[in-house]
């Protein structure tokens, strides 16, 4: 296993107990909301299982909602973190319009 942390918000690798003791110390929450039942949790989680990757993917973003929790995106900068959690936000936000318009039909 790869670990990494965040220096301005870029990932740089590091090892074991730095990144565990740079996860217990730090805000690595990109985005965070609820929307329609459902909790969107973007965040850096640091750790590669995979090494070799040239872009290691070490963001995260979880759907929480109706008993399950699944991944729903993984990203390897903040910026594309982001730009994920805003179109899974999105999505969520669309499949909620879909569901009341198919209702009041």
């Amino acid at each position: 296993m790869i670990f990494y942390v965040l220096k301005n918000r870029i990932p740089v690798a590091a090892d074991a107990k730095t990144w565990a003791e740079f996860i217990l110390a730090s805000d690595n929450i990109v985005a965070h909301e609820r929307i329609n039942g459902f909790e969107v949790s973007t965040s850096f989680i640091g750790m590669v299982r995979e090494p070799g990757k040239a872009n290691p993917l070490v963001f995260e973003t979880l759907v929480a909602g109706n008993g399950s929790r699944s991944l729903a995106g993984q990203y390897c900068s903040w910026q594309d973190a982001q730009a994920g959690h805003r179109i899974i936000v999105q999505e969520l936000a669309a499949k909620q319009a879909e569901s009341t318009e198919d209702k009041e039909q």
